[in-house]
């Protein structure tokens, strides 16, 4: 292996600029100089008025000695500010001075270990001259005086902020608040460590009001004087850290209360503050904010979980367009969890639709939707896959509508596809297929059609980038088992859709070009049984939509039918109107019947994967195993009209007539058995 020269340690110098710090201290001492003899020529005589007597001179006198020890106290004030400025300006050029040598030192050693290793190499590249590791034994030294002259630097700013807080004390308190913030910023950048303590005084006060509750319009007030600094990382922490994960949890839930919109200063404030980098000392304690459980899915008594869930959309949705703005991905992800956890608990109603605004609020936006949108247009990619690993995540998204009809999702699955692996995208595939019975039967199917229809292209194009995700299952030992059912059933309605078919037939094509140059000493060509195995799944995908197609007409039917037979047992007293709703069930097919509509989807037998193989050998039997895993969807078939019953309704007397209609119908069902067990017998 060849020899590493370690990277230079950083000796850069610290935060500040001595020369302007000395300039400013120069300045404060001269100004407490001028300020001293002000207060002297006030106090002279003490404080005496030339010509004045009686009580108003006594009150001149008063107020210009008043005056006067102002005037000193801020001068020694300013004087004290001075001195303590020079000294760390001192110390700070001192600092400086003495990472130059370490500089220095560090260059002159860098060139001496280069010049040893120039030629005292053995034939491996191994360092065998010592010059490395002296080379970075010094470094770590230095690395250690660095972080000491540094460390010294910053706790002699922290010790000069104390000083000049003190010092600004007797203007700040004479004057209104605010007349001292020309002075603050200018030392916040001068005076290494200030702003910082200025910045996290101003979040800190921020999240006092929002704890104070002092009503929606202070709040708002509050959040637009502080909007500009929300970016500001010790403005973000103390924000933060200041609420509390009780705290933030009743903005949110204030929030999603629709009284403030995403557009309000509020929620671009919480944007502004989630989204900033935080300093390292407080990181532990905001991330326990931003991702602790904030929605509590198993609250049946209030709506204040479903009111968090809201409010974190109006923050998602303040962010939208600034990548700095808004949570970290990691905490939309578990924001998205969280919502996901509470919409499955409500039966996979949407929260937004489980929350009825009031008539003054505005309609609050469906905050899952906001999620998805944030993590579908992050740079990466892992989050969204994240959120899309479980099949039950997946079923919640497939079963409820969206306001965009499903472009977020649709966008997320392909982000999500951009990121290694094939876990979400098994996950979708089984989503797709939970709850179907052998026969295609979707009593325990919950996906919404046109929900599946967004996101089809997408899923598709994810599982032609991934050829093991179907050749897999198909390639099994034994042909694919009872584990591969519902992956394989998705993988058939997926291949159904037109959008998303072509997709799938391009990555089967292409896996199979793969296997057949691949060596195999199996019994089965790989190939073969790949090409033979799809084309079973294909079949099952068209039979199983129009099988669908067929059962939800015949829901429609037996729903139309409960409401006919309604409608004809309140007007029971009523022939004429009895046999008008009769007739017009069966004329308007809301007897319980439907027109059944033709399977026109496309027909793929055994015998097309005997041609799409070539003829080969272990075609069928490849293609039987696949279709007996997956099982036979099968149409339900509208029953006949009943013409007797409607002729029974329109008879005068009709009641009785069924009666006996039914009677000779049961017996000559006997006569038939009976018949029928002799002939047996015989």
């Amino acid at each position: 292996m060849t020899a590493l020269v370690p990277d230079p340690v950083p000796l850069g110098p610290p935060p500040g600029d001595p020369r302007a710090i000395a300039a400013l201290a120069g300045r404060l001492d001269r100004a407490g100089l001028l300020l001293g003899e002000l207060g002297e020529q006030v106090t002279a005589d003490g404080g005496a008025v030339p010509s004045w007597t009686g009580r108003d001179a006594d009150a001149a006198t008063a107020r210009l000695l008043r005056a006067g020890a102002l005037v000193r106290e801020a001068a020694e004030g300013l004087v004290r500010a001075g001195t303590r400025l020079a000294l760390h300006a001192d110390l700070l050029e001192d600092a400086r001075g003495r990472l130059a040598r370490q500089r220095d030192a560090q260059e002159e050693d860098f060139a001496a270990a280069a010049a040893r290793l120039g030629g005292v190499q053995d034939v491996s590249g191994t360092d065998t001259s010592g010059a490395l590791e002296e080379l970075r034994t010094r470094e770590a030294a230095r690395r250690r005086v660095a972080a000491a002259i540094r460390e010294e630097v910053a706790e002699d700013a922290a010790a000069t902020a104390a000083v000049l807080a003190g010092a600004g004390a007797v203007a700040v308190g004479a004057g209104r608040a605010g007349d001292g913030s020309a002075v603050l910023r200018h030392l916040a950048e001068v005076l290494p460590g200030w702003r910082e303590v200025l910045m996290a005084q101003r979040g800190r006060a921020f999240a006092a009001t929002l704890l104070a509750d002092d009503g929606a319009v202070r709040q708002e007030q509050a959040a637009r004087e502080l909007l500009p600094e929300v970016g500001d990382p010790a403005v973000a922490a103390a924000v933060l850290t200041g609420l509390g994960p009780a705290g933030f949890r009743d903005v949110l839930r204030r929030l999603g209360e629709g009284s403030l919109s995403s557009g309000s200063a509020l929620a671009r404030v919480m944007a502004g503050v989630l989204g900033a980098p935080v300093p390292l000392a407080d990181a532990a304690g905001v991330a326990r904010v931003r991702e602790g459980r904030l929605v509590d899915p198993g609250d049946h008594h209030t709506l204040d979980s479903d009111l968090v869930a809201l409010g974190m959309g109006v923050v998602l949705a303040a962010g939208r367009g600034s990548p700095a703005a808004g949570p970290p991905l990691t905490t939309v992800r578990e924001w998205g969890r969280q919502i996901v956890a509470r919409e499955r608990a409500l039966g996979a109603e949407r929260i937004v639709d489980h929350v009825r605004p009031g008539p003054a609020e505005a309609p609050p936006g469906d905050p899952l939707e906001e999620v998805l949108v944030r993590l579908a247009t992050a740079d990466d990619p892992a989050p969204a896959a994240a959120l899309l690993r479980a099949v039950p995540t997946w079923s919640l998204l497939l079963e409820r509508t969206w306001d965009d009809d499903g472009a977020a999702f649709a966008a997320l699955v392909g982000r999500a596809a951009a990121e290694p692996g094939d876990v979400a995208v098994r996950a979708g595939l089984s989503a797709l297929a939970v709850g179907l019975r052998d026969d295609g039967d979707p009593a325990g199917w919950t996906v919404d059609r046109g929900t599946a229809a967004a996101i089809t292209p997408a899923l598709a194009e994810a599982v032609a980038a991934r050829p093991e995700v179907l050749t897999a299952p198909l390639l099994r030992d034994g042909g694919p088992g009872g584990d591969d059912r519902t992956l394989l059933r998705g993988l058939g309605y997926l291949g159904a859709d037109p959008a998303a078919g072509p997709a799938l037939d391009r990555g089967v094509a292409e896996a199979a070009v793969g296997l057949r140059g691949a060596d195999h000493t199996g019994a089965r060509d790989p190939a073969v049984a790949v090409i033979a195995g799809y084309t079973a799944v294909r079949e099952y995908g068209q039979r199983l939509v129009h099988a669908l197609d067929e059962f939800a007409a015949q829901e429609h039917a037996v729903h139309q039918q409960r409401i006919t037979e309604l409608l004809k047992a309140a007007s029971d007293s009523v022939t004429a109107v009895r046999v008008a709703v009769a007739a017009v069930a069966v004329v308007r097919d809301l007897d319980g019947t439907w027109d059944g509509g033709r399977d026109d989807g496309q027909h793929l037998p055994v015998s097309e994967a005997r041609r799409a193989t070539g003829g080969a050998a272990g075609a069928a039997e490849a293609y039987a195993q696949v279709a007996g895993v997956l099982g036979t969807p099968t149409a339900p078939v509208s029953p006949g009209t009943d013409w007797i019953g409607l002729a029974l309704e329109v008879v005068p007397g009709g009641d009785r007539l069924r009666d006996v209609v039914e009677q000779v119908h049961e017996q000559l069902t006997e006569l038939w058995t009976e018949h029928r067990e002799d002939a047996a017998g015989g």
